[in-house]
């Protein structure tokens, strides 16, 4: 096990190195911490709004109550808000809008009730005309995204398993049909994003009763896994693959993940005890909701963006004194506009956040000292890769003797100072961390066997994976900064 655990480890330090992230896209990242504005958007004069989606037009789209308490879906475009009427019933929702203004959404089909105790059929809402896209045979069918080409996913219930999530399948809609994109071999999926070429991500059951996020391209669902946990789930993807959401190792508790391909992480926004990372952009900016419990059980909410390795609460990014709480953020554009709900006035009221700064220009401070960085990181890690090489370790294929374990424990004390000594530039702040642990992690194993020869007291698997799975998430994450 040592050996296979060693060679991921070392695959780990020489893959981070900042001189191999050549392909990675640019991400233009403001410097410092950004700063919005935010405003409420119009009602219908109902107790509650929200918004759920913002097209790179600036088009916004969610719903909001009128004074009869009928949830309507809603448009909003140019400070107006358009109530884009129902498929027959009293309620509807919007749940997404592509950049050519198709609005996709569910509503019901016969008067009365609510939302979410009568049957409700997808919608595709085009030039003020919304069409009934069906159902897989069930009664219930919800559409979740769109893209510019007409597709449309979501889920829809199946014969025989009506209104009962075991026979709830996602489904793609075009020309006309809608057809079922299956499951991972269990019986249910839900489909909630679709990128302009045509890929697909949501969760399904497997064939062992998990749920996993899925990504679904040319007729083939892929299962993305659940990073080290047990259930995942799959919002978004980018135009550049990157995929976000969910996932859980732990019950009544997950965390937010990016995938990119079928490699996932953790990305590092948890405060409480669930996270959801709901919406990326093309710059792999994400947004998303975090929520706990505090010590006197009172149940909290909040949101957050996270850029290239760091996150902030939103409401600490709000220009002036906030008098919002910025309950959801659902989406995010390409000029890192921010929608979502919060509570104004003791009120539910849909909003959207503007930023202050032009978000192409803030990115050269961001790598200032990189290149210095570079030139003082590499001489430290070839000194404590030479200092291993005799030892045996990269190899793997034999026990190390008291000696040459005592050889990689000061190999390992030498580097961990030497990094210590060094103040990362903010683009390299999480992959320096990432490498300090794996280093330190070396040394705890070299520690073990020094100490009376206690093998037992190596670093865990579980410890040697978390450490893994950071290096990970420091190499996706970190911008790549332009070399002099």
């Amino acid at each position: 096990m040592r050996r296979a655990i060693v060679t991921i480890m070392m695959l780990g330090l020489f893959v981070a190195s900042p001189t191999m992230q050549a392909t990675q896209a640019r991400q233009a990242t403001p410097t410092g911490q950004p700063v919005y504005t935010i405003a409420e958007l119009p009602d219908l004069g109902g107790d509650a709004s929200r918004a759920f989606a913002i097209n790179n037009m600036g088009s916004i789209i969610g719903h909001a109550d009128d004074p009869q308490g009928r949830r309507r879906a809603v448009l909003w475009k140019d400070d107006e808000i358009i109530d884009l009427a129902t498929l027959g019933g009293d309620h509807a929702t919007a749940q997404n809008i592509t950049d050519s203004g198709l609005i996709v959404g569910r509503s019901t089909v016969e008067p009365g009730g609510s939302l979410n105790d009568l049957p409700t059929h997808a919608f595709l809402w085009k030039d003020g005309q919304m069409t009934d896209l069906g159902t897989l045979g069930g009664d219930t069918s919800w559409a979740l995204a769109a893209n510019d080409a007409g597709q449309v996913v979501g889920a829809s219930t199946v014969p025989g398993q009506v209104g009962d999530d075991a026979g709830t399948e996602a489904f793609l809609w075009e020309n006309g049909q809608m057809r079922s994109l299956g499951t991972l071999g269990g019986a249910y999926s839900i489909a909630f994003s679709i990128t302009n070429d045509g890929q697909v991500v949501g969760e399904a059951e497997t064939a062992t009763g998990e749920i996993h996020a899925f990504q679904w391209a040319n007729g083939h669902m892929t299962d993305l896994g659940a990073i080290t946990g047990t259930r995942s789930t799959a919002f978004d993807m980018n135009a550049a693959g990157q995929t976000v959401g969910l996932w859980s190792k732990v019950k009544d508790q997950n965390r937010t993940a990016m995938w990119v391909g079928p490699s996932g992480f953790d990305l590092g926004t948890q405060q409480g005890n669930f996270a959801y990372a709901l919406d990326i952009n093309n710059r792999g900016w994400v947004v998303g909701i975090q929520e706990g419990e505090t010590r006197e059980d009172q149940h909290w909410k909040s949101s957050f963006l996270w850029i290239s390795g760091e996150s902030w609460d939103l409401r600490t990014l709000i220009d002036g004194e906030p008098t919002w709480v910025v309950d959801g953020a659902n989406g995010i554009n390409e000029a890192g506009q921010i929608v979502g709900y919060g509570t104004l006035a003791d009120h539910t009221r849909a909003f959207v956040m503007r930023p202050t700064f032009v978000v192409d220009t803030f990115h050269v401070d961001l790598c200032d000292g990189v290149a210095a960085w570079d030139a003082e990181m590499e001489p430290i890690m070839m000194r404590f890769f030479d200092a291993l090489e005799p030892s045996g370790l990269l190899s793997g294929d034999r026990e190390l003797t008291h000696d040459e374990w005592q050889a990689v424990f000061d190999a390992s004390q030498e580097a961990i100072a030497a990094l210590d000594a060094i103040t990362p530039p903010r683009a390299r702040k999480a992959w320096q961390a990432a490498q300090r642990q794996l280093v330190a992690t070396i040394e705890s194993m070299a520690r073990s066997h020094l100490d009376d020869g206690n093998a037992a007291a190596e670093p865990s698997a579980a410890t040697l994976v978390t450490t893994v799975i950071a290096m990970d998430r420091a190499i996706v994450s970190a911008p790549t900064c332009p070399h002099p």
